[in-house]
C-alpha cells in the first residue's frame, strides 16, 4: 500500500510540475510579445478585434503637433514613445 500510495504521489507531483512549467512558459509567451491590438470573443463566439489602443494613437498622431508632450501613465507613455 506504501507504494502505492508513494507512486500516485510522484505521479501527481509531476503532473504539478509538468503543469506550472507550461502555464509559465505561456505567460511568458503571451508577456513577451504585446499587442496594441486584442482578439477576443463576443457574446455568440465570432471573434471581435479591439483595435481602440491603434486608434486613439492613431489619433494623436493625426491630430496634434508633432513636438507635442501628451500625459499619461507611465505604461501607456512607453506605448506612446514605442509607435511615434
Amino acid at each position: 500500500l506504501r507504494k502505492v500510495l508513494a507512486g500516485v504521489w510522484l505521479f501527481m507531483s509531476l503532473s504539478g510540475l509538468l503543469y506550472y512549467w507550461v502555464h509559465c512558459h505561456r505567460m511568458a509567451e503571451n508577456l513577451s510579445s504585446p499587442s496594441i491590438m486584442l482578439m477576443a470573443r463576443s457574446k455568440t463566439g465570432e471573434p471581435v478585434i479591439i483595435d481602440d489602443f491603434r486608434e486613439s494613437y492613431w489619433w494623436l498622431r493625426d491630430n496634434t503637433p508633432e513636438d507635442s508632450r501628451v500625459l499619461s501613465w507611465w505604461d501607456y507613455g512607453y506605448q506612446i514613445n514605442g509607435i511615434a
